[in-house]
């Protein structure tokens, strides 16, 4: 059932998991900005739990809006969150979360735009997969600034998906509430 046919009938359903993954995103987001002198395993521990939790959600995500391709993104990052984790170096922790971060976002990207004629938030999910994608494309770029630079960068497309993010899962929402959208 991936058919984006279905997407509309199962959204209703789904904003609080929608609201659920823009309140993941921002925690991340405001975490990082404020965190001055986070270290090696702190930035580690962080972007492992982000992944992590953006995996769950969007699993839950999947399961609501009955589409598998929501899900093989959900466990692209839910995987690359536990190879952050156990990464040996900096370095390889760039290289792994920018290949973890761009894959999602590129995968989160392609799903929305071919089901981008479905609702206008599905439309959403294509700029908040670039936005994920484009902070992992820069994260080994700025691997010599340290975890706060690096924080910075994956932190910035957080709160770029959170904004994003909430204000289509409050649309969905009122969209539901008024009749207009299936629940």
């Amino acid at each position: 059932m991936s058919s984006s046919a279905h997407t509309p009938r199962f959204l209703g359903r789904a904003w609080s998991l929608l609201l659920a993954r823009g309140l993941v995103c921002a925690l991340f987001g405001l975490t990082t900005t404020f965190w001055a002198t986070p270290d090696d395993t702190a930035m580690h521990v962080m972007v492992a739990v982000y992944m992590l939790l953006l995996g769950l959600v969007n699993w839950r995500i999947s399961a609501a809006v009955r589409d598998r391709r929501v899900l093989a993104y959900a466990l692209t990052i839910a995987l690359f969150g536990v190879i952050v984790l156990v990464a040996p170096s900096r370095a390889m922790f760039a290289m792994v979360a920018a290949l973890g971060f761009t894959l999602f976002g590129l995968m989160e990207a392609s799903v929305c735009w071919m089901s981008r004629r479905s609702h206008p938030v599905v439309r959403d999910g294509v700029i908040i997969g670039l936005a994920m994608a484009g902070s992992g494309i820069i994260l080994p770029l700025v691997q010599d600034l340290g975890p706060h630079g690096m924080l910075g960068v994956l932190g910035g497309g957080a709160i770029i998906c959170a904004v994003v993010m909430l204000i289509g899962a409050l649309t969905v929402r009122h969209e539901t509430v008024s009749g207009s959208l299936p629940a």
